[in-house]
């Protein structure tokens, strides 16, 4: 009876729970003799009874063994379980014996370890088996209850450390202080509601981080600094202990600590490299990372907070194909593991994302299911979704209603303890004001931006806030002063590889890019900005613009793909030339197949010409290295005029306003800056080598005879002036 109170045994912890010398070789011949009893192979036999068997004999042990002498079997045989690990099965035996010190010690030996498996919940059903009376006899036993609400109930739990802490100051107790100081800071954080409770508890941490010169343990420092780290990162970026408490996390990040504690940590210290523009530091963080999630199990919900700091991190470094198959990740972990808390925080990091890649229908779409999931009570969330909703108004230049929408979000985020919440929405209110031409409105917004990013050390917001101003500075006519700010903020944008920014609105960083080309201001930066952006030229006649492809058909055929010379290297590229020539021939636009079969392959059947024509448009996109060179639609072929610039359309454009300008009514300096204009584009006879295809012999007569008229029409309203 003794015996089937350990769920396995050798024969040594036989003979000490039963006090008989001969239990072991008991246990032996019951196994021999197939009674009900199994043998296992180990460093010792253990024996396990039949489950059914061992029901009917604990059955037996109830009705059979005297109260006490029950208790006093069950403790020892607990003790035993102890001592080889076996916890849970220990800390049942206990409690079914009442022996309520001796729970207490089973739990609060094994709450970490627990808490590090992410078994909250077994941690939280042993508290639901102890007296009310015993749970909040400890102070220690109230912190981690603290811990198993965290996840779930972060305003509950933050009572609990509340109360925690002040026991532990009762008993002059600095550790559990500053555990119970970090879990309530942490309770913040995962409310995530409003952020002002944290001005209580930075200074307690802040103070007992000092008074504390040595630590029981690496992970309890890491823990407790991580915890004062995400308060600062949020309530007070820019505090001056903010930096040290990022240094030593690094240091730490490379100790034998917790995986799942390290990964969590490495998310907000990603976050806040982001926002400093740090990038050799997120380097580093991924460097760490990534090893811990490929060898080592970790809890989803740190997983999750990895890939959404991952987001943020491609977000504002410029990289939205990270930032969408991030938050994607994210979200597909927060499902599969039913993460239901925080599914909501990773849907508004993925419509991030999108509004960040500049794809508005899919920012619609999570739009609509975040309406119906974010409480306006829950104000930091809800401050949020109103940046991303008016975000999403100024790419589709609803500028009336991203303005309505900022004017609230700001007074939201002056309320929520969160600063850079609030630079967001100035910057963004800014932005819209510059767009509908409110120039001095704007200044006034990016002066508060200045104001409140001060001390963060933030070169993404040194960087946005600078080119607000020059697009305001500029609309205001200050051109001069335009361009020494916008070489400020493109000497920002170079020493931090800046290739996204906290707000990133195409249309207004084609125009930054477009004046710092005209200015030549960073060309180096400003080139592989609009490559790595894919940002779209202002205006066509931008030959300074870096287009993926340029073709030079005055005076010359020349081709240059992303800045390098095209050199044609075999005769199987002739007809794939042939093919762009024609194309810019026929004016680029929405030309029809059946013109080009006849141009390219008159003496070919429609079958053989239409295969040759889709293998020379794969060429030809090949050689663009773009495959959104060339638009195939509705049986018309279209050249993408974002990203293949051409001078004969310059050209011509320039040649027709020259005709049908009334040159009586304008000065003669603008009559010699039209002229030297036109013969500067037209170098020579549109594509000269060529003497076969029609329609390019047509387009060569054209431009030629529209040269002619228009130094004609030149040298008229010259002469007359003269």
């Amino acid at each position: 009876l003794r015996l089937s109170l350990l769920p396995a045994m050798t024969a040594s912890q036989a003979v000490e729970l039963a006090e008989y010398a001969e239990a072991g070789k008991l246990l032996e011949t019951l196994f021999r003799r197939r009674m009900f009893t199994d043998r296992r192979a180990g460093p010792e036999f253990t024996y396990h009874f039949h489950p059914l068997y061992r029901a009917f004999l604990l059955n037996r042990a109830e009705n059979v063994l005297a109260p006490d002498e029950l208790k006093k079997i069950k403790r020892n045989a607990a003790k035993i379980l102890e001592r080889i690990s076996q916890f849970e099965d220990a800390f049942a035996l206990f409690a079914s014996a009442a022996d309520w010190e001796s729970s207490v010690g089973c739990l609060l030996n094994n709450a970490l370890t627990l808490i590090q498996q992410g078994r909250w919940q077994t941690l939280e059903s042993w508290f639901a088996v102890l007296p009310e009376i015993v749970r909040r006899s400890r102070p220690w036993l109230t912190y981690w209850q603290g811990v198993c609400r965290l996840a779930i109930d972060p305003k509950f739990s933050r009572g609990l450390f509340e109360q925690a802490y002040d026991d532990f100051l009762k008993a002059h107790d600095l550790i559990g202080q500053a555990l119970a100081a970090a879990g309530a800071g942490n309770s913040i954080f995962y409310e995530y509601v409003n952020f002002e409770p944290a001005a209580k508890w930075i200074p307690i941490l802040e103070k007992l981080i000092v008074e504390q010169k040595e630590w029981p343990s690496l992970e309890i420092e890491f823990q407790i600094l991580s915890s004062l780290t995400i308060l600062l990162v949020y309530h007070r970026p820019m505090h001056s202990i903010l930096p040290a408490c990022m240094t030593r996390l690094g240091l730490l990040l490379n100790e034998n600590i917790d995986p799942g504690l390290k990964v969590a940590t490495a998310a907000f210290m990603l976050h806040l490299s982001s926002w400093w523009g740090d990038n050799p530091l997120a380097k580093r963080l991924h460097n760490v990372v990534q090893p811990i999630l490929s060898k080592s199990h970790v809890a989803p919900l740190y997983q999750a907070w990895w890939n959404i700091a991952l987001t943020c991190n491609g977000n504002l470094c410029g990289s939205p194909e990270l930032a969408l198959s991030s938050s994607r990740q994210a979200l597909e972990i927060v499902d599969r593991n039913n993460l239901i808390v925080v599914r909501d925080k990773v849907l508004i990091y993925y419509y991030y994302a999108a509004l960040a890649a500049d794809d508005v229908e899919l920012g619609d779409k999570i739009e609509r299911e975040l309406v119906g999931m974010v409480d306006p009570k829950c104000r930091l969330e809800y401050a949020m979704l109103r940046y991303l909703q008016a975000w999403t108004a100024l790419l589709k230049g609803n500028f009336p209603l991203a303005l309505s929408i900022t004017e609230e979000g700001i007074l939201i985020s002056a309320s929520i303890g969160v600063p850079n919440f609030l630079i967001h929405m100035l910057i963004a209110r800014a932005i819209t004001l510059n767009e509908m031409r409110q120039y001095h409105e704007a200044l006034d917004h990016i002066r508060q931006v200045d104001q409140n990013a001060e001390g963060t050390k933030s070169a993404l917001f040194d960087f946005i806030s600078l080119l607000v101003k020059v697009d305001a500075t500029f609309g205001l006519g200050e051109q001069e002063k335009a361009n020494r700010m916008l070489a400020d903020a493109f000497d920002i944008g170079n020493r931090f590889d800046q290739i996204g920014a906290a707000q990133w609105i195409s249309p207004m960083m084609s125009r930054m890019c477009a004046r710092a080309l005209s200015a030549g201001i960073q060309p180096e930066y400003t080139a592989r900005l609009i490559r790595h952006r894919r940002l779209v030229a202002p205006s066509p006649e931008m030959e300074s613009w870096p287009w993926p492809a340029k073709v030079f058909t005055l005076g010359r055929f020349e081709l240059s793909i992303n800045g390098v010379a095209y050199a044609p290297t075999r005769k199987a590229q002739r007809k794939v030339l042939e093919l762009l020539k024609v194309l810019v021939a026929l004016g680029g636009q929405g030309i029809g197949t059946s013109k080009l079969l006849e141009t390219l392959w008159p003496d070919l059947d429609g079958d053989s010409a239409q295969n040759n024509l889709k293998a020379c448009i794969h060429r030809l996109r090949r050689l663009l290295e773009s495959e959104d060179a060339l638009i195939v639609q509705e049986g018309k072929i279209s050249i993408n005029s974002n990203c293949v610039w051409s001078d004969a359309p310059i050209f011509e454009a320039m040649a027709d306003r020259i005709l049908e300008s009334d040159y009586d009514t304008q000065n003669l300096s603008e009559n010699h800056a039209d002229s030297h204009q036109l013969l500067q584009q037209y170098r020579g006879h549109f594509f000269p080598e060529e003497s076969e295809i029609g329609c390019i012999l047509v387009t060569r007569d054209r431009l030629a005879n529209k040269f002619r008229r228009a130094v004609l029409r030149l040298g008229q309203s010259l002469e007359s002036k003269e």
